[in-house]
């Protein structure tokens, strides 16, 4: 009896606990009404993290003004393109023997660059020896003059009239001094010296170029130039200049060529001073110094101004935020920043960089 009172008690309680477990709770939610305005503190949370950014970060304004400024630029010392000889077979023929391994070999007025096999020289060479005893001199004449045109020289002509025998071979000489490239080689001025992709066995079709010797009477000193400073260097300007491998030894030198250069995506202006070789190695670095002088300008520390590349940015303080705008600039020298946007009032954040990380997208503002 007692088992059947626990039993039927223990039933009930599970059910009370089931039906209570059962009841659902009502949450109620503030609805905000099209006709109520968010606070200013809300306002300011929900704007786009790219475009605002709140800090307490020190601010500067620009400094105006004239200033001497010492423009530094590194460069290098390349061959002068201006001084280059091709050299082709005259004749269609195989590649018997090559004695260029690697570009940019060294080479003298004369050398033997190549031997090249060819059966339509083998032919006007029996042809003049047929001809070498009749009595048709014109003949023979026309015959000599084919084979100085296909390439022979005039003492091979006589050693194969001497012998008898015509010569299977006829050489590829050096016109030049310097230093040769084959062509169509994929190394520029700025590698290091490769392999040439021409081997014996080849064939050549005639007048083929193969190779091009660039002289070596004269170098050329190189320099490199962000294009905001382009303007700030005039041909026939006397620059001074050391290399940085005998640094007390300096050279002034005019400028010769300033030529604008949009290479691998990135654009940059070369500055070019053409130099004696003596004195100079091919591919040491060279640094110069030259003096500038710019007036009535604006200008901010290069650590307020971020350059996004085909644009530059700072941050504006505004109430108590940052806003990115975009501003024009000019030269960038000895840390400096040359604006030519009028900034005069605005309160600009002395370190851009720290109101970014490396992952940020700056939606920018344009400047009024």
């Amino acid at each position: 009896m007692k088992k059947n009172y626990l039993g039927s008690l223990f039933t009930f309680l599970c059910i009370i606990f089931l039906a209570s477990s059962c009841k659902q709770k009502v949450t109620e939610h503030t609805v905000l009404h099209s006709g109520e305005e968010l606070s200013d503190d809300i306002k300011k949370s929900i704007q786009l993290v790219n475009g605002r950014i709140v800090s307490q970060a020190p601010v500067i304004y620009a400094d105006s003004g004239s200033k001497v400024l010492e423009l530094e630029i590194q460069g290098r010392i390349v061959y002068d393109t201006r001084e280059k000889t091709m050299i082709s077979s005259r004749v269609a023929g195989r590649i018997e023997k090559l004695n260029i391994k690697y570009n940019y070999q060294p080479v003298r007025k004369g050398q033997l660059i190549m031997e090249v096999y060819s059966p339509d020289l083998v032919a006007a060479q029996r042809e003049l020896l047929f001809l070498q005893n009749g009595d048709s001199g014109d003949v023979k004449s026309s015959a000599m003059k084919k084979l100085l045109y296909l390439g022979m020289s005039q003492s091979q002509i006589d050693r194969v009239l001497k012998s008898g025998t015509p010569e299977y071979r006829v050489g590829v000489y050096s016109p030049v001094n310097g230093f040769i490239v084959e062509n169509g080689s994929s190394t520029t001025m700025d590698q290091e010296a490769s392999a040439v992709m021409v081997r014996e066995g080849q064939y050549l079709n005639a007048g083929e170029s193969v190779f091009t010797v660039y002289g070596n009477s004269g170098l050329v000193a190189e320099f490199s130039l962000d294009p905001g400073n382009a303007s700030l260097i005039k041909k026939d300007q006397r620059i001074l200049f050391s290399s940085l491998r005998n640094p007390d030894d300096s050279f002034v030198e005019n400028v010769d060529l300033i030529q604008p250069i949009f290479r691998e995506g990135e654009n940059f202006t070369l500055v070019r001073i053409y130099v004696p070789s003596e004195g100079f190695i091919i591919g040491e670095m060279l640094q110069a110094k030259v003096p500038i002088f710019i007036k009535n300008s604006l200008w901010l520390p290069q650590s307020s101004v971020i350059d996004l590349g085909m644009e530059s940015v700072v941050f504006v303080k505004e109430g108590d935020v940052f806003v990115p705008k975009k501003i024009e600039v000019g030269a960038k020298v000895g840390g400096l920043v040359q604006v030519l946007t009028a900034i005069n009032e605005w309160e600009i954040a002395e370190d851009a960089s720290y109101l970014m990380d490396s992952e940020s997208f700056i939606a920018l503002k344009e400047s009024k």
